[in-house]
Formats: structure tokens, sequence, C-alpha cells
């Protein structure tokens, strides 16, 4: 390979990354990313992260994320990703 090839190569795996991980953590304008809902609920239950993930529902970003909590529940959470608080979000207890 040449170093014109591997220069190329370079480049497009820098540009695969970056565009990753801006599809990984997307925000609206005013909205809230995955990685602060998650950050966010994580304060306020004081519990650990099982599984956290942006889901698409009658066109609204939904941010899912279940907790284990210290009692030993498992909680999940549903948070709208284009509100930037979360005062309480929508909660099912399993």
């Amino acid at each position: 390979m040449t170093l014109k090839s591997y220069i190329l190569m370079f480049s497009l795996l820098c540009s695969l990354l970056s565009g990753m991980a801006a599809a990984g953590n997307h925000a609206d304008k005013n909205g809230l990313t995955l990685d602060e809902a998650v950050a966010k609920i994580r304060e306020q239950t004081d519990g650990r992260i099982l599984s956290a993930k942006t889901v698409h529902h009658n066109g609204k970003r939904i941010h899912q994320i279940r907790v284990l909590t210290k009692d030993g529940r498992v909680q999940r959470f549903q948070v709208e990703a284009k509100l930037k608080d979360i005062p309480s979000p929508s909660k099912r207890q399993h």
C-alpha cells in the first residue's frame, strides 16, 4: 500500500468514528442526550444503570433507562429527549 492509501483509509476511519459518536449521543437543539438522561437518573435514584437506549415512538425520541435500586428493585424510566429538565420521569416499577 502506498502512503496515499494509508492516509485515505485513516481519514475514512476517523470520519466513520466521529459520525458514530455523534449518532449515539444525538440531541435536539434544546434536548437531552442519552448520557445526560442517564446521569440525571443515576443522581436521582443513586442506583446502578442496567441499560439505556433511545427509541422513537410516535415521532418522539424517548430515552429508556433501567436502574437497579439500592433495595434490589429494577425500575424503568422513560424520559422524553426534548425535555432539558427531568423533575419526575415517567417510571414503571418492574
